[in-house]
């Protein structure tokens, strides 16, 4: 199901951290080809705003300074407060390898 298209996902979701955001965290990679939608690998923390319903099965939001839409179900919500500390931990290449090996599929698809 795809979502309403707003005006752009930009003017939906702020770039910058304020009290009005609410970040996720991406439990599956989520490739797409459809314009619109925010592709994303499992571990990345995507940006949303809290002005939009976040029972929606599909949000705006924001990664690497890039705005679209992504599936809910692909991500989960986390604690504003952790995001460094997570950015930080995803950055390396260490912890990426060990998500592919304790993956279901072993990092091979």
């Amino acid at each position: 199901m795809v979502p309403p298209a707003p005006t752009s996902a930009a003017a939906s979701v702020s770039q910058s951290s304020d009290s009005n955001e609410v970040l996720f965290e991406a439990l599956y990679d989520f490739t797409t080809t459809d314009e619109g939608d925010l592709p994303f690998k499992m571990g990345d923390v995507i940006r949303a705003s809290a002005d939009q319903n976040l029972d929606d099965d599909w949000l705006a939001g924001f990664l690497n300074g890039v705005g679209g839409w992504f599936p809910r179900n692909y991500t989960k919500r986390i604690d504003n407060k952790c995001v460094s500390i997570l950015s930080l931990l995803c950055s390396f290449p260490l912890y990426r390898m060990y998500n592919d090996l304790t993956s279901d599929t072993h990092g091979l698809e």
